[in-house]
């Protein structure tokens, strides 16, 4: 599903290589946390390491789990801070090909600037059946990347 007039990514791109960086920054956390619990139980036989990446009998590459509950709120949040910069900066008049406008008809777009941006509903492709629907939320898929992340925009009705 896509907005038909999509031309600009918007900042999109930068946020999917942040997204990457992220889950590798993730997975080294927990790397870490597994290599430090192994070596607290003494006596223990070490487990060997994962590597980055598992590969299933199927030789289908599957990315590792992770466990975050096991992580503090303060690392967690190190590791994703730089998604979320990205995800501020992303211009979403940019990436949808919004005509922002001062004229307050549709949703807006940025407060202090008066601006709006006219309902994009019809714009969007493949048709919802009921497109015509106040209560319609559209989502765009963007990205997924299998086991690590799924990247989206939620529409919501004008």
């Amino acid at each position: 599903m896509c907005v038909s007039t999509m031309a600009n990514d918007g900042g999109l791109r930068k946020v999917f290589q942040s997204a990457d960086l992220v889950y590798n920054q993730l997975l080294i956390l927990d790397q870490h946390k597994l290599h430090d619990n192994s070596n607290v139980a003494a006596g223990d036989k070490r487990k060997p390491s994962r590597s980055l990446s598992e590969v299933s009998s199927s030789s289908i590459i599957k990315s590792p789990k992770i466990n975050l509950s096991q992580h503090s709120s303060a690392s967690l949040r190190r590791a994703v801070t730089p998604l979320i910069r990205s995800m501020e900066q992303l211009d979403a008049a940019a990436l949808l090909s919004l005509n922002p406008n001062q004229d307050g008809n549709g949703a807006v777009l940025d407060p202090k600037k008066g601006s709006s941006v006219p309902p994009i509903h019809d714009r969007i492709v493949p048709y919802h059946r009921f497109h015509r629907a106040e209560n319609t939320v559209r989502y765009l898929h963007a990205r997924e990347v299998a086991d690590k992340y799924t990247v989206g925009i939620f529409i919501f009705p004008p």
